[in-house]
């Protein structure tokens, strides 16, 4: 035994150290940080815990009331717990006028709006640390949706427009009674050090939608109409202006350049800009830059890329701009169907949507840049085509569209590969009006015409096929007249 004991001591002293320097070093791997957030006591009288309701219900009645009565405006639920004045800007985006007013009660009422802190019991719906505390002014400009009632009446109440915002961790914890939560039971964001007008601009968080978008674009347009510093830039280096267009921020771009960003930024963030403007299909801060002097070489394909968007937003002064400055009215490799026919683009997804004058313009300035008004696309699509089969509020604007087409040139006897003739397209569309202007204007009733399986017939005989009499009748007595019988 004693044996035993001698040959095995050596083993129990390793544990023991070992347990002592576990100890130890779980101590010194938490220094600096915050403890994850626990469920802070309840520190608040009946009184108290009452305003807290109302606040969260949006009722500013009821706040007024029990403030009046003597309730502290900035009462805790914990030493380093939030104030109502918190938790009035963490409801704020649910309807933003009433938040906003309730914030703006809570500060008429002396809420300290310097006030820091480091506990949430509710930070999105979940109990949270923040690690460094915060003030009320950043805690505003960090929600998914900031109002811009709430951070203008908080800069009325002193806060900074410049302030510099230490970078701030956000450690949330999902509360252990959500067991239907999506949350993942515990996560970690950041908050980076900067301005607020940076800090504003560069946030993303998932979920993200275009509501939440517009909302931080005008607390940004606000914070610049207050006085924010449009100078500064990212740690990165980005300027004001790169961040507000990468942000798709078209307001605050538009607005930094009134305010005169341009002049305190240097070559290379100019060229960014303007890069990061056509890549974003952003035309008019193109037209600003380029009128500025910034007309920096890119590839075309970028330029090619931003038309493309331009057509899809059915912009057609931007549509213009981007063949006026270099874009492609011809892509390399249209026909290989990796890229669309700008043209044909144009009139499948546009005509609809704008003035018959308008679209003519486009047109004209596309087939002026080297587009060829009988081209087709690698399905076979092309200009008079898409006119023919379109189908509008009324007939008359598809045969003011196709005259309009025939006058720049379009040709009524198309016979391409993969493309259905004109006359085709208008008899399975039975529309004897249509037969009727392509012939006028030059369609001849006695060639051949090719169908959508490919195959080559006469006009006649595919019109016989589908048993459209009254067009049978319309190619026979054109084609009478053109010297020849049917009967």
């Amino acid at each position: 035994m004693s044996t035993n004991w001698k040959r095995q001591w050596p083993i129990l002293l390793l544990w023991i150290v070992m347990g002592l320097n576990g100890l130890l070093c779980r101590g010194s791997d938490n220094e600096g940080k915050t403890a994850p957030p626990k469920a802070a006591e309840n520190q608040l009288t009946k009184a108290e815990q009452a305003l807290f309701n109302a606040v969260k219900a949006g009722d500013t009645g009821k706040v007024k009331k029990l403030i009046a009565d003597g309730v502290n405006v900035n009462c805790r639920y914990s030493p380093e717990g939030e104030t109502p004045l918190f938790v009035a800007i963490e409801c704020g985006y649910r309807t933003d006028s009433g938040y906003s007013e309730m914030a703006q009660v809570l500060i008429d009422a002396g809420a300290d709006i310097h006030a820091s802190v480091r506990s949430f019991r509710n930070f999105h719906g979940l109990p949270s640390t923040l690690n460094p505390p915060i003030r009320a002014f950043q805690f505003a400009l960090s929600q998914d949706y900031p109002s811009v009632k709430v951070v203008n009446s908080l800069l009325d109440a002193g806060a900074d427009v410049n302030q510099v915002f230490r970078k701030v961790e956000v450690n949330r914890n999902e509360s252990p009674s959500d067991e239907n939560s999506s949350v993942p039971s515990s996560w970690t964001s950041q908050m980076q050090e900067s301005t607020p007008l940076i800090a504003v601009m560069s946030k993303w968080f998932p979920g993200q939608t275009e509501i939440s978008s517009r909302a931080n674009e005008a607390v940004a347009v606000s914070l610049i109409e207050r006085g924010a510093d449009v100078t500064v830039e990212t740690k990165t280096g980005q300027s004001t202006l790169n961040l507000a267009i990468s942000s798709n921020f078209r307001k605050v771009a538009m607005l930094l350049i009134e305010k005169g960003v341009l002049n305190h930024m240097n070559p290379e963030q100019k060229r960014s800009a303007y890069g990061m403007a056509l890549f974003a299909g952003f035309v008019p801060m193109l037209k600003t830059l380029r009128a500025n002097g910034i007309k920096p070489s890119l590839p075309k394909k970028m330029y090619n890329r931003s038309l493309n968007i331009q057509i899809q937003l059915c912009d057609l002064e931007g549509i213009r701009t981007l063949i006026e400055y270099g874009a492609d009215p011809v892509p390399e490799d249209f026909i290989n169907r990796r890229t669309d026919l700008p043209l044909v683009e144009l009139l499948s997804q546009c005509s609809d949507k704008h003035p018959l004058p308008e679209l003519q313009k486009t047109i004209r300035t596309i087939i002026n840049h080297g587009a060829g008004i009988n081209q087709c696309d690698y399905f076979g699509r092309y200009p008079l085509g898409i006119a023919i089969t379109k189908h509008y509020k009324t007939l008359e604007q598809n045969l003011q569209e196709i005259d309009m087409l025939l006058d720049f040139g379009a040709n009524p006897n198309l016979l391409k590969p993969k493309a259905v003739s004109p006359l085709a397209l208008a008899i399975h569309r039975n529309s004897n009006r249509i037969v009727e202007l392509l012939l006028k204007r030059g369609a001849d009733p006695a060639k051949p015409i090719r169908d959508g399986d490919g195959t080559i017939l006469t006009p006649l005989v595919l019109a016989q096929k589908l048993g459209a009499q009254d067009i049978v009748d319309l190619l026979k007595q054109k084609t009478k007249i053109a010297g020849e019988d049917f009967e």
